[in-house]
């Protein structure tokens, strides 16, 4: 799924929305994009046909146009990785308690 993401501008755009609009942590992401990976592997072997990249409007593309729609509009950016990172989430969770603490003992 990681892989994917990277490759298949449909998993970026899933990737890139629940990273940036949703705050969602990496291995999350990951994860969903595994499951709706799963699925995708499950049709394309049903209907005994050949795994193909498509766009977000559903026309096929070409690897290399895929890639290069990863790479420019679905790159997630560090600040965004950094903000959603377990160790910042944490220490927002852990100013936010003692903010409470001090507003109720005040």
């Amino acid at each position: 799924a990681d892989v994917a993401r990277q490759w298949d501008v449909q998993f970026a755009a899933l990737y890139h929305r629940l990273m940036v609009k949703y705050g969602k942590h990496h291995t999350v992401a990951v994860c969903a994009c595994a499951s709706h990976l799963a699925s995708r592997i499950y049709a394309v072997l049903k209907d005994r046909r050949p795994y193909e990249l498509r766009d977000l409007e559903g026309n096929p593309i070409t690897i290399q146009q895929s890639r290069h729609l990863c790479l420019t509009q679905y790159r997630v950016p560090a600040e965004v990785r950094q903000r959603n990172a377990v160790r910042t989430r944490r220490a927002r969770r852990e100013q936010r308690t003692e903010q409470r603490f001090l507003q109720q003992h005040a």
